[in-house]
């Protein structure tokens, strides 16, 4: 009776240790779905659109996505004009004082070949603390209310916070260049009405 209780104990033992190698539920390494609309650049704002229904791939992204932004640098004397450059090949943002680097972001462009972030030199033409960013297209509308830190630099193209999304690093956007609200905060308060805006790939 010893001996069969032994093996009993032993085979309940190594039952306890496979059944804690299982995932639990979902699974916490299943990454989140990815939900479709972005916000479009010329409307004014929000959502309309499903969540796929496959998980989000992961990207290569820079360090910039992981974690807050880097903070500002303060350079005493520093002087020239404020501007802003968007590579779209490394989904960063940098702010520039004259030819100075002094902030970077990890952004968001738009999705290649469907909702392309135009290239060139634009400039800063306003700036809105909240707006609604909307779109009718046919079969691509959205609306999406009270979205923050909203500067235009080209037509309806836009910087703006994106809270409907957390793929910042990988271009999802409809055209617009989206932020996290934090960094979208910085650029807002950093440039003027008429500073020179780069887009490049």
């Amino acid at each position: 009776m010893k001996i069969r209780g032994v093996v009993l104990g032993v085979a309940a033992l190594a039952l306890v240790a496979a059944l804690a190698t299982l995932p639990t539920e979902l699974g916490n390494g299943t990454p989140p779905l990815r939900t479709t609309p972005v916000p479009q650049p010329g409307a004014q704002g929000a959502v309309a659109g499903m969540a796929v229904a496959t998980p989000s791939p992961t990207p290569s992204v820079s360090p910039l996505c992981v974690g807050p932004a880097p903070v500002m640098r303060v350079l005493p004397g520093l002087t020239g004009p404020h501007w802003v450059d968007v590579s779209i090949s490394q989904q960063i943002t940098t702010l520039f004082i004259g030819d100075t680097p002094v902030q970077q972001f990890c952004v968001s462009t738009g999705v290649p070949g469907t909702h392309d972030t135009p290239q060139g030199t634009f400039a800063v033409y306003a700036k809105w603390a909240t707006a609604n960013l909307h779109s009718n297209a046919p079969g691509d509308s959205y609306y999406y209310a009270d979205v923050k830190w909203v500067v235009p630099f080209n037509g309806a193209y836009y910087f703006h916070t994106a809270y409907w999304h957390n793929d910042f690093g990988t271009p999802v956007s409809h055209g617009c260049v989206n932020l996290r609200e934090a960094d979208a905060k910085v650029l807002y308060d950093f440039v003027s009405i008429g500073d020179k805006v780069v887009v490049h790939e």
